[in-house]
């Protein structure tokens, strides 16, 4: 199949899958860590190695006046969300690891020390953001493309605030993480901040918050990359669709759609968007819409209809966002050959 049938030359063939790039960046980092959890694994492989021992944790869990709605269960080496898995249950009894060790000799010589728990809340701690995300991105029931680059950004921030830790392990683990975390950011982040900009609550101006920070100094020409691309989707769609026929709106919806936006493990993302949003001049609340203003301009175009219709047919083929997440935003009016978005 020759390039020039595939769209934009094949600029957009190679998409790597988002969770397998997270999955690589805490494998990178988690190489360096999992030597300080020796002691809590080794304590949960006793007292889970046989069904006698299991009971008489459950029983010394009733003892201290804790619930046990969660068992503990050993992790597989391997994958490293069995790790987190493990550490966050473990961590919801600490009192009764602590009063075994003291009653059973068998376990006595890997008893986790304070120090240890510290270490593995610490781990775990960092863990549940790319858990969360993780769970987040392979959802099946609602659009993700929208909600992959706010949640990357929230990991780039992370990892840059956790090289300044004063624990070396957690220094060493960053670093790694950083450098896996670059070698594929050039690879992911154009198509996928297209579906940010897209978005009517975030558009360009995510772009330029996050940016700012990611880049420093540069991010201009960033950005300018992004918007550059989407014009140029804008455009192969509008030569596609000469001569097509078009409707004048998304003919379906659907309930199942996530919930979650910027969400809570990502904290420093909402705090930058914020500020940056607090620092721009307030405009009008509702628009005309076309590509200008979803690119944050408001542009009117009431005779450019071919190019309205090619940027839902982005949004419909390359986003697949509007008709699912958009319904309370979304107004499709055919008598102005636009469609409008009211905040």
């Amino acid at each position: 199949m020759p390039l020039s049938s595939l769209m934009l030359n094949g600029r957009l063939m190679h998409m790597r899958c988002a969770a397998h790039i997270i999955n690589l960046i805490v494998k990178d980092g988690l190489s360096v860590m999992v030597e300080g959890i020796d002691r809590v694994r080794e304590s949960v492989m006793f007292w889970t190695a046989t069904p006698k021992r299991h009971e008489r944790f459950e029983k010394a869990v009733a003892q201290e006046n804790l619930k046990y709605d969660k068992k503990i269960a050993l992790d597989v080496k391997t994958r490293w969300n069995s790790t987190y898995l493990m550490l966050s249950t473990a961590l919801e009894y600490i009192p009764v690891f602590d009063r075994l060790a003291t009653r059973e000799k068998l376990c006595a010589p890997f008893r986790p020390s304070a120090d240890d728990w510290k270490f593995a809340r610490q781990l775990c701690d960092r863990l549940e953001m790319f858990y969360d995300i993780t769970e987040l991105l392979s959802g099946t029931k609602y659009v993700t493309a929208n909600l992959f680059f706010p949640k990357v950004c929230g990991i780039y921030l992370a990892i840059s605030k956790w090289q300044t830790s004063n624990i070396p392990k957690v220094e060493e683990m960053s670093a790694l993480m950083k450098e896996k975390f670059l070698k594929y950011w050039k690879d992911t982040h154009g198509l996928m901040a297209i579906a940010t900009v897209l978005d009517p609550r975030y558009k360009l101006q995510f772009l330029n918050a996050m940016f700012e920070q990611i880049y420093g100094h540069t991010w201009f020409n960033e950005v300018k990359k992004v918007r550059d691309l989407l014009y140029d989707l804008v455009l192969e769609y509008q030569g596609s669709m000469e001569g097509v026929g078009t409707t004048d709106g998304v003919g379906t919806s659907s309930n199942n759609s996530s919930s979650s936006t910027v969400g809570s493990g990502d904290k420093s993302v909402v705090d930058i968007f914020d500020r940056y949003l607090s620092s721009q001049p307030i405009i009008s609340t509702t628009y005309v819409c076309t590509i200008g203003f979803v690119l944050g301009r408001a542009i009117v175009a009431k005779n450019n209809r071919s190019r309205h219709y090619s940027l839902v047919a982005v949004c419909r083929d390359e986003i697949s966002y509007f008709a699912k997440h958009c319904s309370r935003y979304l107004g499709y009016s055919c008598n102005n050959s636009c469609f409008r978005i009211s905040f």
